[in-house]
């Protein structure tokens, strides 16, 4: 085998453009999420974490409704942000109860006569001793979201009612009115058979 120089190079170069590629899309990512953090402390966005259900002021969906691609893109970013924040909940649940039981165990076994100090070094020895496979991350699960009038507006339902599953990315739309007409239709049927 012969020393190329040029090759070398190349592969550099090329290590280089793959290690600004990733810090771009890290840095595209950390924008989009604190622009999302943004609209949430505007209550633009709110989310439900009981009933996964997203409430999306009217003002900002007017924004991303331009075309159908950008919309899904809108929420699968919505969805990413979430999906972040869930799983940073469980990853400082999950030290947190391992941190907790390394000095319970620390304390049972020195009779209760631990320092501040020692619980600190405790807490930070179980936290180096963790894997990032001793966790499972969350199941990522298609969640409901809707429309809702701005703020200033004086009408009390939804514009529209959503589903968005985000593996298959797939988008379901509908207006509330049409939804509401629906269930009354449902309801009317029901009493028609009873």
């Amino acid at each position: 085998m012969t020393f190329n120089p040029f090759r070398k190079w190349q592969q550099k170069r090329q290590q280089k453009k793959q290690q600004q590629e990733k810090l771009k899309a890290l840095n595209d990512t950390a924008s989009r999420f604190q622009i999302l953090e943004q609209l949430e402390k505007k209550e633009l966005l709110i989310w439900d974490p009981k009933a996964r259900r997203l409430f999306i002021a009217s003002d900002i969906a007017v924004l991303f409704m331009g075309n159908a691609e950008q919309w899904i893109s809108f929420i699968h970013n919505v969805h990413e942000w979430l999906y972040y924040r869930l799983c940073q909940k469980s990853w400082d649940d999950y030290f947190h109860k391992e941190e907790l039981t390394a000095v319970r165990k620390a304390i049972s076994i020195a009779g209760g006569n631990l320092s501040r100090e020692d619980i600190a070094r405790i807490k930070r020895s179980r936290r180096e001793e963790i894997a990032l496979d001793d966790m499972q991350a969350p199941a990522v699960e298609p969640f409901e979201f809707l429309l809702v009038p701005a703020s200033t507006e004086p009408a009390v339902e939804p514009i529209a009612v959503g589903y968005f599953n985000p593996e298959s990315r797939e988008m379901e739309m509908a207006s509330w009115k049409d939804v509401k007409q629906l269930l009354e239709d449902a309801k009317d049927a029901k009493k028609k058979k009873a």
